[in-house]
């Protein structure tokens, strides 16, 4: 494992904590690392900032009123649709409906 994914995962550790001032240093350091690597392998450096930008929108769920809300954005291929239910301030749902044709199980252990 090299050290920018290293550090990538680490944060994630500390992410997961709930540290975000750790989690937050060890992205940027994964990002400095990425940012020496041949452009040919910069998937991993776009998920790391996307992880970097998640972890700075922090967001109170416990505010959000009960209901489904529903999003979608250009996949590879069309459209992937995200719908998340919210109940009793908490998450209680997420559905993910798409045409990719790979998608690594995401759809699957992102919610």
């Amino acid at each position: 494992m090299n050290e920018a994914a290293l550090h990538d995962c680490m944060a994630d550790v500390y992410a997961k904590m709930g540290d975000k001032a750790m989690a937050t240093a060890e992205y940027h350091k994964a990002l400095e690392l990425f940012a020496k690597r041949p452009k040919g392998l910069s998937k991993n450096a776009a998920v790391t900032q996307a992880k970097l930008e998640m972890l700075a929108e922090t967001l109170n769920v416990a505010r959000i009123p009960d209901g489904s809300y529903t999003s979608s954005a250009f996949g590879y291929v069309g459209d992937v649709k995200a719908t998340v239910r919210v109940r009793n301030g908490r998450i209680a749902d997420v559905r993910v409906q798409h045409t990719e044709n790979l998608d690594a199980g995401a759809s699957k252990s992102i919610p």
